[in-house]
């Protein structure tokens, strides 16, 4: 590689390391909103940010995370039951496990422990558990930690944002059982 193709690399980077911080504030200002439409336009727009983010790091795992979070997103812009939720995020679950299946994705315990949290999180969305977000959280974030180790940039940014929405879960149960 040559000296500017390694400059070209270096800037798309940091542009990357951009978007991805852009998302992550945008998340995180969402969260500390009570529930209103600009929590919800916050949350979409991190979440498409992320995405992006995380296509173009080609980190699979947190694209498919990103998506599940936009559907989750949308459904909250809509009055509908918890079992219409549970069937839309139940399925995007299942079409995300079996796409990740298919590619031999999941060979670690590590790898188990983030598809029981991408679940945690589509099942957390349909029915607004802390108990659920907590744990949800707590595995995401223990995936994302290993990924950014083993080399994905973008498992930082995941570990930060589930780190606060585990420790934002558990205030909401001490709030509610303490």
């Amino acid at each position: 590689m040559n000296e500017q193709d390694m400059e070209l690399e270096m800037t798309s980077n940091r542009i990357n390391i951009g978007i991805s911080i852009i998302g992550l504030v945008m998340i995180i200002v969402g969260a500390v909103l009570s529930p209103t439409i600009t929590q919800k336009v916050l949350f979409a727009g991190g979440a498409m940010f992320l995405l992006i983010a995380s296509c173009v790091d080609r980190a699979e795992f947190f694209a498919i995370l990103n998506g599940i979070v936009l559907l989750g997103t949308a459904i909250a812009f809509f009055h509908v039951t918890i079992t219409v939720k549970l069937i839309l995020l139940g399925l995007a679950s299942v079409i995300a496990l079996g796409y990740l299946s298919k590619r031999d994705y999941i060979k670690t315990i590590i790898d188990i422990i983030g598809c029981v949290g991408l679940l945690l999180l589509a099942f957390g969305y349909a029915v607004s558990n802390p108990f659920i977000y907590l744990f949800g959280g707590l595995f995401l974030t223990i995936y994302s930690y290993k990924a950014y180790k083993d080399g994905v940039r973008i498992g930082l940014i995941f570990a930060i944002l589930n780190a606060i929405f585990t420790v934002m879960a558990l205030i909401g149960i001490l709030r509610i059982y303490g």
